[in-house]
């Protein structure tokens, strides 16, 4: 998913954020009541919110 940051730079942050989160978790294989509690960038941006509503995209590539 790319985003560009100077246009929306907390949307962009919680995008990758998710990201990092998703590949943690799928790494370290957290229970499925695995929660996000608090998300902060450069140390006082919280984008907890924003990150709890990204979605992955799914592509549709199949033939029917």
């Amino acid at each position: 998913m790319t985003t560009d940051f100077r246009k929306e730079p907390e949307w962009t942050a919680a995008v990758s954020a998710y990201e990092w989160i998703q590949k943690i978790k799928n790494t370290v294989r957290y229970p499925d009541d695995f929660q996000i509690v608090r998300v902060v960038y450069n140390g006082e941006n919280d984008i907890t919110d924003l990150v709890r509503k990204v979605r992955p995209i799914i592509k549709d590539d199949l033939p029917f």
